[in-house]
């Protein structure tokens, strides 16, 4: 890998022979706005030069539920480990992880709600199913990658909104910490698309967190 690249010299000369591709099922489910937008700036790029052409990868529709589960399950791993994994051959920082730990375990309340809500699903799941899901979402990973090199295998990029909806307006919420988590979930079910049910939060008796 070069130290450096020269990128600088190029810029006035236009992006023939780039070759942009647009994503169509990124499309799919993206507000009228954000895809406007997302289109206007590629014909920005199309008329500096560059070619478009409509891309189609059908696995984009399913590879958010693999993402997902690897995000939910690994963050618990990383916050088991305090965040310097395990079995590598390379320098543990010993006060720094005895630190962390000392930390996470007795201060966990200030993690934000929702990194919590990541967390307590991660921990159900793995509960639940014993590692099987986040065992299952690393075993799909050759397919996805390789159904995305195919699609850049005719072109140079693939475009796509990087949300699929406009920032949504923060509003204080009423209430104590569970009334939060609940927002929080709500926030995050809509985002990706999912119905939203209340979910109903207790803390356990005698324990120091939370459950559901």
């Amino acid at each position: 890998m070069p130290l450096s690249i020269d990128v600088l010299s190029t810029l006035a000369d236009g992006l023939a022979g780039v070759r942009i591709g647009l994503l169509d099922e990124g499309f799919a489910e993206a507000e009228p706005e954000v895809k406007e937008l997302v289109l206007a700036a590629v014909d920005v790029l199309q008329g500096a030069g560059a070619s478009v052409r409509t891309i189609t990868v059908p696995e984009h529709h399913h590879v958010r539920y693999a993402h997902e589960a690897l995000m939910a399950e690994g963050a618990l791993a990383l916050f088991n480990s305090s965040y310097f994994a395990a079995f590598t051959r390379t320098y543990y920082p010993a006060d720094v992880i005895a630190a962390l730990n000392t930390f996470w375990s007795a201060h966990a309340d200030v993690l934000a709600p929702r990194s919590k809500l990541q967390l307590i699903a991660a921990q159900l799941s793995r509960r639940n199913y014993a590692g099987r899901v986040y065992a299952k979402a690393q075993n799909v990973r050759p397919t996805y990658i390789r159904a995305y090199n195919t699609a850049l295998a005719d072109v140079d990029v693939l475009v796509m909104p990087t949300t699929l909806t406009t920032a949504p307006k923060v509003e204080p919420v009423e209430g104590g910490y569970m009334e939060v988590l609940d927002h929080s979930l709500r926030n995050r079910l809509v985002a990706a698309g999912l119905q939203y049910r209340a979910v109903q939060f207790h803390r356990a008796p005698g324990a120091g967190h939370s459950s559901w």
